[in-house]
């Protein structure tokens, strides 16, 4: 297991962006592995836990986690060959202004994290975060066409909401720019030779549970993805444990 820098990650305007939004934090590992299973079926869970339940890497994830800690796992489709995928959102009037800003909103707490713009709020409320006093219901509208398990949306928002110091920007321009650059750099892109469409070979998951993050229970600014390559049997983690749980 080793530590990488992702290109997209060593710009000057990256590393600036990162560290207003509080992900200065946030890694990226990568390794080789030997482990036989079934990536794509009923048994991929099963497929992820033996991939990360080597020394190595679960020490690289969570130092304090014990050897038969849990994991969990959720598949993530990689069908987004374009950003055309975020067009219900930049176009979704509750949200985003005009200009290309998220419209602010009454301060909120989601998840222990205050929130005074639609967009974080909308993310959060849809990722399960309730209101701490009251119910806050999310924003209804085209943006709702965005599929939260998607790749590039989870990358999104990852950004979006930032770690426990985020200090957000209210355009939603540079979150867009980095999350594509970043999933140029993880998913790896092929040409089917069936119908010589564009798809992705990488598989990727969002990995949940003790033996990624320290503290249990779900957290808005923990994140943990997983990103498989079965022909080049090799396996890339981006982790950022801001909060205690899985984003």
């Amino acid at each position: 297991m080793e530590d990488v820098q992702l290109p997209s990650l060593k710009t000057r305007d990256a590393r600036e962006c990162l560290a207003r939004w509080g992900l200065a934090g946030l890694r990226v590992g990568r390794f080789r592995y030997e482990f036989q299973g079934d990536v794509d079926g009923r048994n991929a869970a099963a497929f992820v836990a033996g991939l990360l339940d080597t020394l190595g890497v679960r020490a690289w994830l969570n130092a304090e986690a014990p050897a038969d800690a849990a994991v969990e796992a959720t598949r993530l489709a990689t069908t987004a060959t374009s950003m055309a995928l975020f067009d219900p959102l930049v176009e979704c009037a509750e949200i985003a202004l005009p200009t290309g800003g998220a419209r602010q909103c009454p301060e909120v707490r989601l998840g222990g994290v205050a929130v005074d713009d639609e967009l974080r709020k909308w993310l959060l409320v849809t990722a399960g975060f309730g209101a701490d006093d009251d119910d806050v219901d999310p924003v209804e509208c085209a943006a709702a066409a965005v599929p939260r398990d998607e790749l590039l949306a989870r990358l999104f928002s990852l950004l979006a909401v930032g770690g426990a110091m985020s200090q957000p920007d209210y355009a939603l321009a540079p979150y867009l720019d980095l999350a594509k650059a970043l999933y140029r750099d993880v998913a790896t892109v092929y040409r089917r030779a069936s119908d010589g469409e564009v798809a992705i070979a990488t598989k990727a998951f969002a990995v949940a549970g003790p033996a990624a993050f320290a503290r249990n229970g779900a957290h808005p600014h923990d994140a943990c993805l997983l990103l498989v390559e079965p022909k080049k049997r090799s396996a890339t983690l981006l982790h950022s444990d801001g909060g205690g749980g899985a984003w």
